[in-house]
Formats: structure tokens, C-alpha cells, sequence
């Protein structure tokens, strides 16, 4: 069911790299991709203090993947 448009699924732009994604974080059941995601503390800490709205799904993958130290010397 396509639910964009219905006050479901939010349009976004990713902070991060421009790319327009669906967004389905604020939905009772939080069908969103960045569920997918596993994050620890650094991720999430890294992420607050550079950004303040979601990012699409190939950045939150990016940044996952990196450890504390690579995270300390990336500005964005």
C-alpha cells in the first residue's frame, strides 16, 4: 500500500548527501529503513552532534560501518 501523500510516509532530503528519500520514522509502527540499521553508542553520538534530521539509507549504512576512531576524523 503506498501510503506517501496520505500524512504516512514524509518526504526527506538526506543532510548528508542530498539523496530524496521516504521516510516513515514518525508512523505508529515505524516502518522505516533505518530500522534496518544497527547503530551503537558512538554511531548515534556522532549523529547528534552533526546532524539534526534523518539520513537515507546508504549514509546511515556508511556511518555504521565506521568505528569510533574513523568517526573522530570525518567531518561529515
Amino acid at each position: 500500500m503506498n501510503r506517501v501523500g496520505q500524512g504516512a510516509y514524509r518526504q526527506k532530503v538526506c543532510p548528508r548527501c542530498g539523496l530524496a528519500f521516504l521516510c516513515g520514522h514518525d508512523l505508529p509502527e515505524m516502518l522505516c529503513d533505518c530500522k534496518q540499521v544497527v547503530l551503537q553508542e558512538h554511531h548515534r553520538i556522532y549523529l547528534a552532534a552533526h546532524y539534526s534530521d534523518c539520513l537515507c539509507l546508504p549514509c546511515l549504512r556508511e556511518i555504521a560501518a565506521r568505528s569510533s576512531e574513523e568517526l573522530t576524523t570525518v567531518q561529515s
